[in-house]
């Protein structure tokens, strides 16, 4: 084994937990230069713009309305 430095403990490799970690640092590390450098005004009325995104919005209301009914006792689609 070798020895790291003047202290008689072997070194130690990254374990897949660490590299893990290390991956999702460097992720948010990114993710926050790209926000950070990013019109957010401008992207989200890009998005709101978009027909397909509004029919996704649509769908997201009605399974939200459906486990709101759901949670009531009563199943939307059946009424329906």
């Amino acid at each position: 084994k070798f020895l790291c430095g003047f202290r008689a403990q072997p070194c130690t490799v990254l374990t897949p937990g660490g590299i893990c970690d290390i991956i999702w640092c460097v992720m948010i590390g990114v993710g926050v230069f790209v926000v950070r450098h990013l019109d957010v005004s401008i992207l989200y009325h890009y998005i709101r713009s978009q027909e397909v995104l509004k029919l996704v919005m649509v769908f997201n209301m009605l399974e939200v309305f459906e486990r709101l009914c759901y949670s009531f006792g009563g199943d939307a689609l059946d009424g329906l």
